[in-house]
């Protein structure tokens, strides 16, 4: 009798991840079955439930691109969905801060409306100087510093878009700009 009952949990344990319920093919299962029942409110909330999900799942990735700096406080910024619901793809966010007060934050679009539309300032010299800034490269990928120390970041293939700010100086901000995990952002899929 125990061989019995040891034999059914093994076998429940080797069934159980097959049917394991995920979030988001779950909401696009409920999607497709409210769709198909002419419930279009319905499917349109679990189709964004789900996406809401997938970007959740996308920007944690891409918050793991940020590097710890060392002397550096580190807070991730995890109010990112709503941003990335507007402006689509994957949006993370990072501020580092010193007990002196000194902070910078750095934010990545990746796959977004934002990247896009960046890549034409970023790639070209004649806009970049009429703001007054100088380009720059990180991680082989063309950038401008503006003149109060702000460094954007366009990723090769217009995929992502990168924004270093705040109050620390242009050589911290370029060592957090030198530190960026730029191949884990280039495999995001």
């Amino acid at each position: 009798m125990r061989k019995l009952a040891i034999a059914l949990f093994a076998a429940t344990l080797m069934v159980a991840p097959a049917t394991r319920a995920d979030e988001v093919t779950d909401n696009m299962d409920a999607a497709r079955s409210a769709y198909d029942g002419g419930r279009l409110a319905e499917a349109l909330k679990g189709l964004n439930a789900a996406r809401e999900q997938v970007a959740t799942r996308m920007n944690a990735a891409l918050r793991e691109a940020f590097p710890a700096l060392e002397g550096w406080n580190i807070r991730d910024d995890e109010s990112d969905g709503a941003t990335t619901a507007y402006l689509g793809g994957a949006m993370a966010a990072r501020e580092y801060s010193r007990d002196d007060g000194t902070n910078m934050r750095v934010t990545a679009f990746v796959d977004s409306q934002m990247a896009e539309a960046m890549a034409i300032y970023l790639t070209n010299p004649q806009i970049a100087a009429s703001v007054g800034a100088t380009n720059e490269n990180f991680g082989g990928n063309p950038a401008i510093i503006l003149p109060d120390g702000t460094i954007h970041i366009g990723m090769t293939g217009n995929r992502a878009f990168i924004f270093i700010e705040g109050s620390a100086s242009v050589d911290d901000k370029r060592n957090l700009a030198n530190n960026i995990n730029y191949g884990l952002i280039a495999g995001l899929q």
